[in-house]
C-alpha cells in the first residue's frame, strides 16, 4: 500500500497564491486580515460591493486554499433564534514562495540555539558547527530507508538534499549542490555560515546512514559552496 506523502509547501504557497490571483477575491482576503475580528459574509459583501452570495463563494474559495479559516458564529439580534452566522477569520498560513527554495528560517533557528546552548568555555562559531551538525543528523534520520541499500540510500540522499533546496545533481562520484538555501546570509557572513552549512550537511549524511560520503567546502560562484565526495 503507497504512503500519501505530505504536502509540499512550495506547492501549497504556490496553490493559494494562485487563489489571490481573482482581484476580488484578493480585496476580500485583505479585508479579513485587516479587520481584526471574525468578518462575516455580510459584511465582506459590503464592503466589497458584491451580493453575498458572491462574497460567500469567494470566502469559500479562500478557506479551500488555507488562507482563511471558519471562525466562531454570531447570532444577530434580527435574525430567527438558532440562525447563526458563518464568519471568517485569517488561518495564519504565511505564504513563502522562492525558487530555488530558500531556508533563511532555519539558519536563524541554528544560530539563536547555538547562543542559547554555548557553554561558558565554547567559542559562538563551535557552537554553531554543533547545532548544525545535530539538526542535520535529525534531517537525515527522517530521510533514512528502512531496508537501506545502495540503491535506496542514494535515491533517499539525493530526495532529501532536494528539500532542503540544495538542488543535487551527480557528477561522477560526487553530488553537486546548485543551489544554496542560505544564500543571501553566506553572503554576508560566508566563513559562519558556509561552515554551519557544511555542518548541517555532515550531520544529515550521518542520519540518513552514509557512512562513505563527506561534505566538504568547495566554493565555486553560483552554486552552493559544499560538495559531497566519497571519504578517503
Amino acid at each position: 500500500m503507497l504512503r500519501a506523502m505530505p504536502p509540499d509547501p512550495l506547492d501549497r504557497s504556490m496553490s493559494a497564491l494562485g487563489s489571490l490571483d481573482e482581484p476580488t477575491r484578493r480585496r476580500l482576503y485583505l479585508f479579513v486580515r485587516a479587520a481584526g475580528h471574525p468578518v462575516t459574509r455580510d459584511e465582506a459583501a459590503g464592503h466589497a460591493g458584491i451580493s453575498r452570495k458572491l462574497a460567500a463563494f469567494h470566502l469559500d474559495r479562500l478557506v479551500e486554499a488555507g488562507l482563511l479559516v471558519a471562525g466562531p458564529r454570531v447570532v444577530a439580534a434580527r435574525r430567527r433564534p438558532g440562525r447563526a452566522r458563518k464568519t471568517y477569520v485569517p488561518s495564519g498560513l504565511a505564504l513563502d514562495v522562492s525558487i530555488p527554495p530558500r531556508h533563511y528560517d532555519l539558519a536563524g533557528q541554528l544560530l539563536a540555539a547555538a547562543i542559547e546552548s554555548c557553554e561558558t568555555d565554547e567559542e559562538p562559531t563551535a557552537a554553531a558547527l554543533r547545532v548544525a551538525f545535530d539538526r542535520g543528523r535529525r534531517i537525515g534520520d527522517a530521510a533514512r530507508p528502512k531496508a537501506p541499500s545502495t540503491r535506496s540510500l542514494r535515491t533517499r540522499e539525493l530526495a532529501m538534499l532536494a528539500d532542503q533546496g540544495y538542488e543535487p545533481v551527480r557528477e561522477g562520484d560526487r553530488i553537486v549542490l546548485r543551489s544554496c538555501p542560505f544564500e543571501a546570509v553566506a553572503r554576508t557572513a560566508p566563513a559562519l555560515v558556509c561552515g554551519m552549512n557544511r555542518a548541517l550537511l555532515e550531520g544529515a549524511l550521518r542520519g540518513v546512514g552514509d557512512a562513505d560520503t563527506q561534505a566538504v567546502l568547495e566554493p565555486v560562484p553560483g552554486r552552493c559552496c559544499v560538495e559531497l565526495r566519497p571519504r578517503s
